[in-house]
């Protein structure tokens, strides 16, 4: 197996383990690190986690500089005023698989 065969099957795995996060370990990273501070717009502390199929929903951004590479990020919107936390995807996924697990196990 190639270098470039490894790389393409270490980010589908790494991309299958955060399809695979629950929108109740996204509430367990969010509380862990205490990012349920007050809104910095308007200081409501209602937040809703938007989801799909009952799963945290993803969001992915093109690097400008790299079009062919993007970072995919959780978010969590302000329930009074709308105001928008993104969490970038690869330390949500470091908490969970980076520091205690092999990403390709």
């Amino acid at each position: 197996m190639s270098d470039a065969d490894d790389v393409l099957i270490r980010r589908q795995t790494l991309g299958e383990q955060v399809l695979s996060l629950t929108s109740e370990q996204l509430f367990d990273f969010v509380e862990n690190k205490e990012l349920s501070r007050a809104c910095e717009a308007c200081g409501s502390t209602t937040w809703h986690l938007a989801q799909d199929a009952g799963l945290p929903t993803i969001t992915s951004t093109t690097n400008v500089r790299s079009p062919d590479t993007s970072s995919w990020f959780f978010f969590v919107s302000c329930q009074d005023c709308a105001n928008t936390r993104f969490l970038e995807a690869g330390i949500v996924w470091d908490h969970f698989f980076g520091k205690s697990k092999d990403a390709t196990e």
